[in-house]
C-alpha cells in the first residue's frame, strides 16, 4: 500500500472496508476511469497524476471549509448589525461578486410586485 503526502493511502488494499478494485472470482481488476467524450470510453487512470494532485486537492478542501466557516461567522455578525436576513445578505453579495446584480434586482422587484398585488 502506498501513501501520499498527508497520510492518504492510495491503492493496494480495501482501506476502511471500501472497495477500491473490482473483484472477479478472487482476481483483482483495476478500477475503471471516468467516461469522457461522446463515445463513452473510459479514461485511462493515471496514478502518478492522482498522487501528485491529491495533496493540493486535500489542502483546497480544507481551505474551503475554513473559508465557509469564516464566511458563516461573518454573515451572522453582519446580519445582526444590519438587522437584515443572513440569506439575503449572502445573495446580494454573491450577485455583486458575480456581476449579476441587475438581474437579481429585477427578480427582487418582480417578487415584490407579486407580494404587493397578491399578498395580504
Amino acid at each position: 500500500m502506498e501513501q501520499i503526502q498527508g497520510g492518504l493511502d492510495v491503492g493496494g488494499g480495501n482501506g476502511a472496508g471500501a472497495r477500491t478494485t473490482k473483484e472477479k472470482k478472487g482476481k483483482r481488476e483495476k478500477p475503471t476511469g471516468r467516461k469522457d467524450g461522446g463515445e463513452g470510453q473510459e479514461a485511462v487512470v493515471n496514478v502518478n497524476a492522482l498522487k501528485k494532485g491529491m495533496p493540493k486537492a486535500i489542502k483546497l478542501e480544507k481551505d474551503l471549509a475554513d473559508a465557509r466557516s469564516d464566511a458563516s461567522n461573518f454573515y451572522k455578525k453582519f446580519a445582526k448589525e444590519c438587522g437584515l436576513n443572513t440569506a439575503q445578505l449572502k445573495r446580494a453579495a454573491k450577485a455583486y461578486a458575480d456581476e449579476d446584480a441587475e438581474a437579481q434586482r429585477r427578480k427582487a422587484e418582480q417578487m415584490s410586485l407579486i407580494f404587493e398585488e397578491c399578498g395580504a
